[in-house]
């Protein structure tokens, strides 16, 4: 008897979560158990598509919350879904973890500059799904992070590590300006596909979006984006291990979602 109670209460925290996680009473589709602290943002993380690509993963997103508005709202990479105008253009495509649906979405606002970009569904329907905060304040040196995205076009995976450096740097942009960027480096695992998703706190709030993986080609550090590495002259021979990411980081965040 108390197996089954036992049972029921498990089914009802992790199916129909209340006010207490955030999340509504609808019940989601869980195909894995899933930690308490990352179940929502796991749950809120989506999947970019390329439908005229057999619907291959290319990058991730976050559903966040949408106070202004009935559109399902999510955060990801500038350089996911910024294309060239000289190029077919793609139409923008993503599919919600906690419904397996396909949305069509459109882009509400993207900032080149910092890596950032909010898009809405075009339908405008209203959505009573999961989402993740924005954390209230930034991490700390070594404090716990997790990155969940789709590495690789492998859907939904998590990986935990800590805030390994945080740093305010001032690049200069193609046609001469000066973008001071706030980025966070973490050693979660990151690799392909990563690009857009979500770097959380301890607490599963977003405090960064990452944006780059670092590799190591035969002790050779190399940045490079999450859609594919640029054209290295001999980079193809060399043994190529993924290593740790780069996170746009919440001062950027904030700045942008303003």
């Amino acid at each position: 008897m108390l197996k089954k109670i036992f049972a029921l209460f498990a089914l009802v925290f992790i199916f129909g979560c209340t006010n207490s996680c955030g999340m509504s009473y609808k019940q989601y589709k869980v195909s894995a158990t899933v930690s308490e602290e990352v179940l929502e943002p796991y749950l809120a993380s989506v999947s970019l598509i390329n439908i005229n690509q057999d619907d291959r993963i290319f990058c991730s997103g976050t559903i966040i919350k949408n106070d202004k508005g009935n559109s399902l709202e999510v955060l990801t990479a500038a350089h996911c879904v910024l294309q060239d105008p000289e190029e077919e253009q793609v139409p923008l495509v993503i599919t919600t973890k906690y419904d397996d649906n396909k949305r069509y979405m459109k882009i509400k606002k993207a900032d080149a500059d910092h890596d950032l970009a909010l898009i809405v569904g075009i339908d405008d329907e209203k959505k009573d799904g999961p989402y993740v905060d924005i954390a209230p304040k930034p991490p700390i040196l070594a404090s716990m992070a997790w990155v969940i995205g789709n590495p690789g076009g492998s859907e939904g995976v998590i990986t935990k590590g800590v805030i390994s450096k945080i740093e305010d740097v001032v690049d200069e942009t193609d046609d001469g300006r000066k973008v001071k960027r706030n980025i966070y480096r973490t050693d979660c695992a990151v690799s392909y596909g990563n690009s857009g998703g979500l770097l959380a706190n301890e607490k599963g709030e977003l405090i960064g979006v990452v944006v780059a993986v670092k590799l190591v080609a035969n002790d050779i550090l190399i940045s490079i984006d999450g859609l594919g590495v640029f054209p290295i002259p001999g980079l193809y021979a060399l043994s190529i291990t993924p290593g740790g990411g780069l996170a746009v980081g919440l001062k950027d965040v904030k700045a942008f979602l303003k």
